[in-house]
């Protein structure tokens, strides 16, 4: 009879014992196919052998109750021997892959656990041929229904010693992993452990006789155990890390880790916080309030907040104090719910000391850089207080009767004190920037007027070079603009000042233009630009010159002089301004320096001004070509045609056509007091300007005007100074005398007081040839200034600040207790180089300042803005 025809004639029957085993199978199934989608999971891949396995065996052994006769039933106990015979190696494999020994598993070791089961599952196909596994088969009434009885054959006992040497060997490998396992996780070692016992168990008591006789509850608990190994392998987690990689890392990292529960209980410790908490395994469970009793912050800080907290904690012991970074971090299970809260220490002791190393060499460097303030603060007045005498003396000695060598050598004396007046204040400057206590202070100011004092500032110096200097400000330029109007002036002077020293021959030109600012709507970026033709600065060396005493190269400072800090300071300003300074140049084609503020201003167009040309045509005569287009262009932007004259004749011929006339007195061809007496001949009301240069003789303005030119002025021509000419407002260019009663008439009583003889001898020169019927009382300190006001009561009173017994500061405040003194005019005389100390001496009743050196302008435009008009002595 074959195969086909016994499944056909009765070869099944139904079987209500089966049922569960295909029950079980179902359930396996599902196990399977969850353990395939975890598969990653440290011994997955074992265990999803080890329940394929059982599938074949509890499948195909409930087909064998179902069968009705011996040769079906032969049919699948040779089929359910596959899954019975690979069932204890696999187990074996789960064991060593779960419990970290998975690197044991090598291809001897492979070969040694398969080497029975295959040969077992070759001996169960081949049971017709051999006695070796059943010595007898027979099909029998079983107590419940027909079932197979055999007797063992010899590899039968082979497979049962083998079988047992597997189930004690995996149990020993989860019995150790257990031993050195935390106990949250010998809770999970434990399910697995208790599972792997279940189908072994079962079977001892089926070989014992206990079960109904033919009917083995063997495949029935797979089911069960394998749900249990499920739940310990994939369900029953904690940090959903493998106990292997718990092992290697959670045990082995340096940071100190433990898990603590809802219920405060420490339930999990590594072995560095079991080092830094002092705990033992036999802590592990017990609640963390009894457990960190001796680090009171951290019980505080654990106990005290069940929300995501960082903090430096220190940890007090009697031999040293240790600092830890303390995080603690939520733990939330797969439904976002809080179980509990993981907490690491990081040791950061070094970190702390490095720290606190920083700090006291940030103390020392700011107690340094303020002794280095204090010493430059005191050595600039020390410095300072001779320089006032050297650089006053020579200036009132240069007004008096020389011969050309001693007006030389004084002039010499005086540009050299002016010099290193320059180089301290550079210093100062830079030195304040560095230390932080330079502020920026905005104002309204107007860019025009500031230009104008700038480019006057240098006039001289670049007309002793006969280098001709030009201003462009355009009539639409935004006025008035917030800024820093001391700073500002500051850099344009520093970029002016380098351009005249690197300059020959040629131009310099000041250009402002603006534009409205794209980011804010009452901004507008002003871009500042310095042109010059001078010796221009190679590619390789421009960053270099923005270095603090730096300059192209050695051969520069030789030649030119000077520290090389004036680029730096004015790019270190900038950057306070949020700017920066740029520069286009190369070696023998000059250079560009131009920077970029974006200013507030109050509109993004110059209201038109209140004058109006009344002369709208103008005939230029000037050498320079860049000259002429700039003074046309501003002119062109109010309504003024310009043409210019190529030379003397040109002049002369083009003069009939215009009423108003720009002249250069170094541009003509022939002598230009000719061409004026010519053109004032011609044009007896036509308005002529004459241009000379600062250096020029002050004789050739009144020459020209007695030649006939309505005005002399000195160059650059201003755009608004050249419109109120053209509006008829001319100048009076008559040279002023140097009496202060040109400013204020009559007898005054003004009290000095200073303690340096220098400064005092030079401060009574200086008033004595300003007011010659003044009575002055000198005072050497503060407290006797004091007195001398209360007997004498001045007029005004000039205070040097840095006195013995009583400084200014306090001297003022004294003489404003006196009757009558509130409305004395105290000007402070200071060597101090603050730009706020003006506001800060005007706490203490100081009216205003002149700041050391001061110079005989300087002491006659106080005179003048604070002593009121009296009648003189008679």
């Amino acid at each position: 009879m074959t195969l086909h025809d016994q499944f056909l004639t009765g070869s099944f029957h139904f079987n209500a014992y089966a049922v569960p085993l295909w029950i079980n199978t179902l359930l396996l199934g599902i196990i399977a196919h969850r353990t395939w989608k975890r598969i990653n999971t440290s011994g997955a891949d074992y265990f999803l052998l080890v329940t394929i396995c059982s599938i074949v065996y509890s499948f195909f052994y409930g087909l064998e109750l179902s069968s009705s006769n011996l040769a079906t039933a032969l049919f699948f106990i040779r089929i359910e021997y596959i899954g019975i015979a690979f069932l204890p190696p696999g187990f074996v494999l789960f064991a060593l892959a779960y419990t970290g020994n998975r690197r044991n598993i090598s291809p001897h070791l492979l070969f040694a656990l398969l080497l029975v089961p295959i040969i077992t599952v070759v001996l169960a196909l081949s049971l017709d041929r051999h006695q070796l596994l059943y010595e007898t088969v027979a099909f029998v009434q079983g107590d419940l229904f027909p079932v197979v009885s055999f007797r063992q054959g010899i590899w039968y006992r082979v497979i049962q010693f083998y079988n047992l040497a597997c189930i004690l060997f995996s149990n020993l490998l989860f019995y150790r992993f257990w031993k050195r396992s935390a106990s949250i996780y010998r809770r999970q070692v434990a399910i697995i452990f208790f599972a792997t016992l279940i189908p072994w168990t079962s079977d001892l008591i089926y070989k014992a006789g206990l079960t109904p006789s033919g009917i083995d509850t063997t495949p029935f608990t797979f089911t069960f155990s394998g749900i249990l190994i499920y739940i310990g392998l994939i369900q029953y987690r904690f940090f959903d890390l493998s106990p292997v990689v718990r092992d290697f890392v959670y045990e082995k990292i340096p940071d100190g880790v433990f898990v603590i529960d809802q219920e405060n209980r420490i339930i999990d410790c590594n072995h560095a916080a079991r080092n830094i908490l002092g705990l033992s395994s036999d802590d592990i469970g017990k609640p963390a309030a009894d457990l960190l009793g001796f680090w009171p912050e951290l019980k505080a800080l654990v106990l005290g907040s069940q929300e995501i907290e960082h903090r430096d904690l220190m940890k007090k012991t009697l031999d040293m104090n240790t600092w830890f970074d303390v995080d603690i971090l939520a733990l939330p299970d797969e439904k976002k719910d809080m179980t509990g809260r993981i907490i690491v220490l990081r040791n950061i002791t070094r970190r702390k000391k490095v720290e606190e190393d920083l700090v006291v060499m940030r103390e020392r460097a700011e107690a340094a850089n303020s002794a280095k303030s204090n010493f430059l603060a005191n050595m600039s007045h020390e410095i300072r207080t001779p320089l006032n005498g050297l650089i006053g003396f020579s200036s009132l000695l240069m007004k008096t009767a020389l011969d050309e060598v001693q007006l030389g050598y004084v002039k010499i004396m005086n540009d050299s004190a002016n010099q290193l007046l320059g180089l301290i204040n550079d210093i100062l400057d830079l030195s304040k920037i560095e230390a932080g206590k330079l502020d920026i202070f905005e104002e309204d100011i107007s860019l025009e007027e500031l230009s104008c004092q700038v480019i006057d500032m240098v006039s001289f110096s670049a007309h002793s070079k006969n280098i001709e200097l030009l201003l462009d400000i355009p009539a639409d330029l935004p006025e008035p603009v917030r800024a820093d109007p001391v700073y500002l002036k500051q850099i344009l002077i520093n970029l002016l000042g380098n351009a005249v020293k690197f300059t020959h021959q040629g131009e310099i030109l000041l250009k402002i233009t603006s534009s409205p600012s794209p980011e804010t709507e009452n901004k507008c970026n002003i871009t500042f630009s310095v042109h010059d033709t001078g010796i221009g600065i190679s590619e390789e060396n421009q960053k270099a010159i923005f270095e603090a005493f730096s300059q192209e190269d050695s051969s520069t400072t030789r030649k030119y002089g000077g520290t090389g800090l004036g680029l730096t300071i004015s790019n270190k300003l900038l950057m306070m301004m949020n700017s920066t300074l740029k520069l286009d140049s190369s070696p023998g084609r000059g250079s560009v320096f131009s920077f970029v503020l974006a200013l507030q201003c109050s509109n993004t167009k110059k209201p038109e001004r209140s004058v109006t040309p009344t002369i709208k045509r103008i005939l230029i005569f000037d050498g320079n070509p860049l000259c002429r287009t700039v003074i046309a262009d501003n002119l062109a932007a109010s309504g003024i045609t310009c043409e210019c004259a190529s030379g003397f004749n040109d002049a002369y011929e083009k003069a009939v056509s215009f009423e108003a006339f720009l002249i250069d007195f170094h541009a003509a061809d022939t002598d230009a007091i000719e061409l004026v007496k010519r053109i004032r001949a011609l044009r007896q009301e036509a308005l002529i300007i004459m241009t000379f240069l600062a250096t020029d003789d002050p004789s050739l303005l009144t020459r020209s005007i007695h030649a006939g030119a309505t005005v002399s002025i000195i160059k650059p021509v201003k755009r608004r100074q050249l419109i109120d000419l053209l509006s008829g407002n001319a100048f009076d260019t008559r040279q002023k005398t140097e009496s202060i009663c040109d400013i204020v008439n009559g007898s005054y009583r003004i009290l000095i007081a200073e303690d340096n003889r220098t400064n005092m001898l030079l401060a009574k020169t200086i008033l004595k040839k300003l007011l010659p019927d003044a009575e002055i009382f000198e005072a050497v300190n503060g407290r006797e200034a004091v007195t001398l006001y209360d007997r004498y009561h001045p007029d005004i009173v000039f205070m040097d600040i840095h006195m013995p017994e009583m400084n200014g500061i306090e001297a003022t405040a004294a003489i404003r207790q006196c009757s009558g003194a509130t409305t004395c005019p105290i000007i402070a005389m200071t060597a101090d180089s603050l730009k706020d100390i003006s506001e800060r001496f005007s706490q203490y009743g100081i009216d205003d300042l002149i700041t050391k050196p001061y110079t005989h302008e300087a002491v006659r435009s106080m005179v003048g803005k604070w002593l009121p008009e009296k009648p003189t002595k008679s």
